[in-house]
């Protein structure tokens, strides 16, 4: 039984197109969620200015938004 040679292939150079794009790409995957988490925080600023809720609403309020951020973590 013969053994076939192992193919490896060289890693990619950084001016390349392909490493240029992949790097576009996950500038702009980074943004968008900077902007989304943006909107969040700016929601629940709006949300306390206005309503003025107790402690403890805020503090469940900070609460729910780490969990949501630790959730969606996993599916960036």
């Amino acid at each position: 039984m013969n053994m076939p040679e192992p193919t490896f292939t060289s890693v990619l150079d950084t001016t390349s197109s392909d490493a240029i794009l992949i790097n576009w790409n996950r500038q702009d995957e980074r943004q968008i969620c900077n902007d989304r988490y943006v909107s969040r925080l700016r929601k629940l600023q709006m949300y306390v200015l206005t309503e003025k809720p107790d402690y403890a609403v805020i503090s469940q309020l900070i609460e729910s938004e780490i969990g949501y951020i630790e959730n969606t973590k996993g599916a960036m």
